[in-house]
């Protein structure tokens, strides 16, 4: 029979196993892309209109997925800073 900490180790190797966890899309706010892009706010409202960049409107809100922003300038999504 395997102690806790067997079981915890086991648990843990098989975790490791799978690799690095995929990250849910991130959804930024219109400010964010804004700072991510250096851009004043109003620039980017006139791209999602423009259909420039792709974004969603769950309710009122307007957001933009991290990979949609990454595409668009042309970067990965790991060199957006905000």
């Amino acid at each position: 029979m395997l102690s806790p900490d067997d079981v915890r180790a086991l648990i843990r190797s098989e975790i490791a196993a799978l690799g690095p966890r995929r990250r849910a899309p991130a959804l930024l706010t219109i400010e964010e892309v804004a700072s991510a892009a250096r851009a004043p706010v109003g620039s980017v409202r006139d791209w999602i209109a423009r259909g420039d960049l792709r974004a969603q409107r769950p309710g009122r809100r307007v957001l933009v997925r991290r990979r949609d922003l990454a595409a668009w300038l042309g970067c990965t999504e790991d060199e957006i800073e905000i």
